[in-house]
């Protein structure tokens, strides 16, 4: 039986693409560390930054026409990266948990504290940041609504 070597180049490609995002997040981290963490953000700023997130019309101008040419090209790629997410999901949180822990390997027991103090404190910043959209989506969609 023959392997088929498009599909494994694709797998190397995966790989790589996931150890760059790692490599990545480990030196945000070094950086952050060697900074210390960023000033807390205001709350308007969080919600421009929110709205600017989601929305391109917000900071583009777009016209009426460019808003509804941006809107169908948004719907129909947020649901070709779902259900991408829904196949390939599992096997990337493998991928990025598996380097996680040899990168953990590698750590003193105090950096590992370390590591997992900031993996901890950066996982309740992003659930706070989503809840900070959440609600400035809803605002904005009552504001609509009125």
């Amino acid at each position: 039986m023959e392997s088929n070597p498009g599909a494994r180049v694709r797998l190397v490609g995966f790989a790589l693409l996931v150890a760059t995002f790692v490599a990545g997040g480990l030196a945000g981290a070094a950086v952050n560390q060697v900074r210390g963490d960023p000033a807390t953000v205001r709350e308007d700023e969080s919600r421009d930054r929110c709205r600017e997130r989601r929305d391109p019309h917000a900071y583009l101008q777009l016209t009426p026409e460019q808003q509804a040419r941006v809107d169908a090209v948004l719907e129909r790629r947020q649901k070709e990266i779902a259900a991408f997410w829904d196949e390939n999901g599992q096997q990337m949180e493998m991928i990025v948990d598996s380097a996680r822990a040899e990168f953990r390997n590698i750590l003193t027991e105090q950096q590992r504290a370390e590591f997992d103090g900031r993996r901890a404190a950066e996982r309740e910043r992003r659930k706070q940041r989503e809840r900070e959209c959440d609600e400035a989506r809803r605002d904005s969609t009552k504001e609509e609504t009125r």
